[in-house]
């Protein structure tokens, strides 16, 4: 065990192994990465304590599966940096470790890295605390991050983070990092398996995606990805390009406007688990496919907002938060005002800051969720179109949605807390429902006005809705089923896709 300051030089140092100097070190882009994310404009460490013989599970297997029939003698053991932003000496830790009441040490535990001794893609099983919110104004949020139990000579440390590591090119690309990074929280809970990168790449296909052997490794394609996922017990949803456009360098394509890619990632946030993103980015030679994993995002301020904005909260996203495995963890993304590109760090890493794409966006999701993001969106456009008319609002009215995947027994917790008369709560809260349900939730302005809510593990045939709920005035209700029964005809046209005079009846049943 070691004891050191932290500094541009340590650090460096501290990633260096036998086939990897500090110069090879320092010319990598995440050594460049985690100076910023550790330095004073992110998590100023200023101690680092260094682990030798460490046993990482994770490359312990890849080093069984692969490294170990290598005629190199690869080492089998790793080292692990913990990181502190607090000065203290070796004689002060030896002290804090001795002492089962001491707590302030443990209070300035910033996480870890753990360093693979093999050429190159040294960056191992990470973990760190979020970067701090300097302006405080507590419109980030990370649906993705879990707690880690961390065990340091004795100690058992608590971080909340989500886990990162570099991709391995040899049994894991890109893909496979970032499918590995989502099952750092599906496999807490949805309870599936956290497999090595070697793993998931096999999970994915018995070849490469040209025919190949599979190891080393050549990246992965939608359809692998998917594959991965299933054979993890989970169910992929995939949403493709909507718009084809010409990228910067002046070839044309096809990617996911970034209003679409705001509401898909706001509708499955509640669940929990971490979106993969299949992107185009640029490189010296043009563009490439990459995939990272989004964990969390950040809205825009009130006096920030455009003064055009669609339908939807999400439309509010400001910037996300990826797991770029070529960078580091938490990195941000801007959207760009053309409406399809984004300014991801490969854009900034470019000389010419050619703009980042999104091409597909992988929802990971407990296999019984039957019902999509864009199913529950087609519905609420008609319910939309039935709100203007009832209330007489004209089409530049604030009205705004949210439509989000939800836990039923969070939905019950909102309820419990909301303004509905008691009677209507425990209505609810008592009312048998299924574990996940979709709810569409319509804004006057500010103010929630109703609520509509969906079984997500039904049929589509079948998806009619589950309760209507109105916030503000109970008379709401009234006027609403008065309005549709004088006209179900006209109105049945706005749900052509979902059922017609069908959803017309349904909502007669839900508001009479």
């Amino acid at each position: 065990m070691k004891v050191i300051s932290f500094s541009k030089a340590s650090f460096a140092e501290a990633l260096v192994n036998s086939y990897s100097n500090a110069d090879v070190i320092r010319n990598k882009r995440h050594f460049t990465y985690f100076m910023k994310y550790l330095g004073p404009d992110g998590l100023s460490a200023r101690t680092m304590v260094i682990e030798d013989e460490y046993v990482s599970k994770d490359y312990l297997h890849d080093y069984a599966s692969y490294y170990a029939f290598c005629f190199q003698h690869y080492d089998k053991f790793c080292r692990r940096v913990h990181f502190f932003d607090e000065d203290f000496s070796a004689t002060d830790l030896q002290t804090a470790l001795l002492n089962p009441t001491e707590e302030e040490l443990w209070k300035h535990y910033l996480g870890f890295i753990v360093v693979k001794p093999i050429p190159v893609t040294v960056v191992g099983y990470t973990v760190l605390k979020v970067y701090p919110d300097k302006d405080h104004s507590g419109l980030r949020h990370f649906w993705s991050l879990r707690d880690y139990k961390i065990h340091f000579f004795g100690k058992e440390l608590i971080l909340n983070s989500l886990a990162f590591q570099e991709q391995d090119s040899v049994l894991a690309a890109c893909a496979t990092t970032a499918i590995w990074c989502m099952l750092n929280k599906a496999s807490i809970d949805f309870h599936t398996k956290l497999k090595v990168p070697s793993e998931i790449t096999r999970d994915a296909a018995a070849l490469s995606n040209d025919g190949s052997r599979l190891f080393p490794n050549k990246g992965l394609d939608v359809l692998q990805i998917c594959q991965a996922i299933n054979n993890s017990g989970l169910a992929p949803e995939v949403w493709g390009a909507n718009i084809r456009h010409k990228d910067a360098s002046g070839k044309w394509d096809h990617f996911v406007t970034t209003a679409y890619l705001k509401r898909i990632l706001y509708a499955y946030e509640m669940i929990g688990i971490p979106i993969i993103l299949g992107i185009k980015v640029p490189t010296p030679k043009g563009y490439g496919y990459h995939a990272v994993t989004v964990s969390g995002h950040k809205m825009m301020a009130e006096s920030e907002l455009p003064a055009t904005l669609s339908g939807f909260n999400a439309e509010k996203i400001e910037k996300i938060y990826v797991h770029d495995d070529q960078f580091g963890p938490f990195a941000w993304v801007k959207f760009m005002n053309d409406g399809v590109g984004i300014e991801s760090p490969w854009t900034t890493d470019h000389k010419k800051k050619w703009p980042t794409y999104v091409v597909n966006v992988i929802v990971s999701l407990y296999p019984k969720i039957r019902i999509s993001y864009d199913h529950i969106e087609m519905i609420v456009i008609g319910l939309d179109g039935i709100l203007r008319r009832a209330f007489k609002l004209p089409d530049t009215a604030a009205v705004f949605w949210d439509i989000k995947l939800n836990y039923s027994e969070d939905f019950k917790r909102h309820v419990t807390a909301s303004s509905i008369d008691n009677e209507e709560k425990i209505m609810l809260i008592e009312k048998s429902m299924p574990k996940y349900i979709w709810v569409a939730t319509c804004y006057f302005g500010e103010q929630k006005a109703i609520e509509f809510t969906f079984d997500a593990t039904d049929v589509n045939n079948g998806m009619l809705g589950l309760d209507v709920i109105c916030f503000f005035d109970p008379d709401v209700k009234q006027h609403l089923f008065l309005y549709i029964k004088e006209q179900p005809a006209d109105l049945a046209t706005l749900f052509q896709s979902t059922g017609g005079n069908a959803y017309i009846q349904h909502l007669l049943d839900q508001l009479g």
